[in-house]
Parts: structure tokens; C-alpha cells; sequence
């Protein structure tokens, strides 16, 4: 009985067959009238299947099936995306799909043989800072696709450490000056009260601010969540989880001003939303940057400066 017709542009039954040396991993494409054969040999049979599957993969999504040292690496990663669908767990395809997908960034368009170890490790600390777990997902298939440019001879050696290379301290924090703080508060003031549809942009950014760049803040979560019950404007006092903070002279009137305005309240967040809810650290961020333009910048964590 003759076999089946294979359909054009695809790939018929694929083959493993123990040869000298090694292992050979055998399959036939239809291209229009003609059979063209694709081979890849390895090690082991496991190799050599999983290797002629990822060509088949690159060649399915019209990249070329031939891994040498000027593949892109985002061309690689769909090859192994499609050899890891027949071979992985539901879970650990999604997972891997998920941050070769979307995670690679810049390195999608680098080649194989251009990427260095200080690459990969600047762009797996970046991603580190923001989402641990998704860093510690893309070293992991970071290491399994690039190992396949290794096994095809394109590279020497996989560029990626099993741990994270040593990152530089960051520099010491200082408080802003007060000439420094009421010169972002003016900025921020004046943005945040320019109306927008009838009604001003935000609420409390000023205040945010002011209890952000406070000494010893180590963050604007902490800074969001500070409640009233936990300020002592006549101690000039912040009680945190982990000590006492002072807070600055120019603090202290913020907050009394802000706390006169709402009707000195004993109690609840200090700058809620117009939900009654914490502001999230990213909107922070962005209003902060927004209101005060391109003109200012972090000097360190908590500490702006403008370059006027």
C-alpha cells in the first residue's frame, strides 16, 4: 500500500537511525513536486530529533533551518518553541514560550555568535531588578536554546552563567537639600493642579513626593502606605516597621498642611486615591516624571535634581 501523499510545505514522519557517528535524525518536506530531505545528526537519538526538530521549526516559520554563528537568536528560539511543544510538559512549554516570547528584548535581533556573556547577564540584571522569577525562567531557556547553537558548532560555548555576575553597589543615598525639595514640590504642584476635563490631573502627588524622599525610605510601596496613625507631626516622627524616621522641617509642613486640609483625621492611608486606595509604585513613578519634566532626574534612590 503506497504511503500517503505528504502535504506541501510540510514535514513527513520523522526517522532516528544509529549511525558511526552517531546519531542521525531523518525527515523528508514537500516542496511543491519535489522531496527535500533534512537531516541532523547528534550524540544520542534524543539529540539528534530534538535538533532536527528545532530546524524544521525555523524552516516552518520561514527562517532559514541552517543553525550557524549569524542566526538571530529570536529565529533560534522559535525553532526550539517548536521542538519543545512535542517533547516538554504543557507547563514548562508555556513558561518557556512565555519569556522567549516576550522577554528577549534587544538579543532577539543579536546573532548567536555576537552575543557575549556581559550581554546576556546586563540584560538578565535589568530584568532581575523588575521580575525575579521571570530573570530566573530566561536564564533557564536562555541556556537550552543557546546550547543548541553549541551542539550545532555556531558557538563555542553557551553565554550564560549559572548564576548572576556580581552587580555594582549602588550609591550611597543623600537627602535632598531643601532648596532641592521645594523646587520639586513647586513643579509638582503646579503640573498636578493644571485641570484636565474640569478637575485637576491627580491628587496628593505633592505629598507622595515629600514622603518618598524622606531619609531612610526605602521605597515608594513604603512611602504609599504610610497612615496617619503612624505620624507624629508634633515629634516631627514616622514610626515604620523597622525604626523611627525624623522627618525634614520642609516634610513636616507638607504633611501638617495636607492634614489640616483633610480635617485631622487619626487614621487611614495619608495619600489615598479618589478610590480610598493605595496608588500603585509604577503610577507614582509616572506621574512623578511627567509632572516634573525632562529637566530633573533620580541623583539616587529618593534624591531628585534638576539640571536648571
Amino acid at each position: 500500500m503506497p504511503r500517503p501523499r505528504i502535504p506541501d510545505g510540510q514535514a513527513g514522519e520523522l526517522t532516528v537511525r544509529e549511525t558511526a557517528a552517531g546519531a542521525k535524525a531523518v525527515a523528508y518536506i514537500r516542496d511543491g513536486e519535489h522531496l527535500r530531505r533534512m537531516t541532523a545528526t547528534a550524540g544520542t537519538a534524543q539529540d539528534a530529533e530534538r535538533m532536527l526538530r528545532v530546524r524544521l521549526g525555523m524552516r516552518a516559520a520561514g527562517h532559514s533551518p541552517d543553525i550557524t554563528h549569524a542566526t538571530p537568536l529570536g529565529e533560534l528560539a522559535t525553532g526550539y518553541l517548536a521542538a519543545l511543544e512535542h517533547e516538554a510538559s504543557p507547563s514548562k512549554f508555556r513558561e518557556h514560550r512565555r519569556v522567549l516570547t516576550h522577554h528577549l528584548g534587544p538579543m532577539a535581533l543579536a546573532s548567536v555568535g555576537q552575543l557575549t556573556l556581559q550581554d546576556v547577564e546586563e540584560h538578565l540584571g535589568v530584568l532581575g531588578v523588575q521580575a525575579p522569577a521571570t530573570a530566573k525562567a530566561l536564564r533557564i531557556a536562555l541556556r537550552a536554546v543557546l546550547g543548541l547553537a553549541q551542539d550545532a558548532g555556531a558557538i563555542r560555548r553557551v553565554p550564560v552563567g549559572r548564576d548572576p555576575l556580581p552587580r555594582p553597589e549602588p550609591p550611597a543615598r543623600r537627602a535632598m537639600s531643601r532648596l532641592e525639595l521645594a523646587q520639586a514640590l513647586a513643579a509638582v504642584r503646579a503640573w498636578q493642579d493644571e485641570p484636565t476635563v474640569g478637575r485637576p490631573r491627580v491628587r496628593n502627588l505633592d505629598v507622595h513626593l515629600a514622603l518618598y524622599v524622606t531619609p531612610g525610605v526605602s521605597g515608594a510601596a513604603m512611602a504609599l502606605g504610610a497612615c496617619w496613625e503612624d505620624i507624629d507631626l508634633d515629634r516631627a516622627a514616622w514610626i515604620t516597621p523597622t525604626g523611627v524616621l525624623r522627618l525634614p522641617a520642609a516634610v513636616v509642613q507638607v504633611l501638617a498642611e495636607h492634614w489640616e486640609g483633610q480635617g485631622r483625621p487619626e487614621r487611614g492611608l495619608v495619600a489615598p486615591s479618589s478610590t480610598g486606595r493605595e496608588v500603585s509604585p509604577q503610577k507614582l513613578s509616572d506621574r512623578l516624571l511627567a509632572a516634573l519634566g525632562p529637566s530633573w532626574r533620580w541623583v539616587t534612590a529618593g534624591c531628585l535634581a534638576s539640571s536648571d
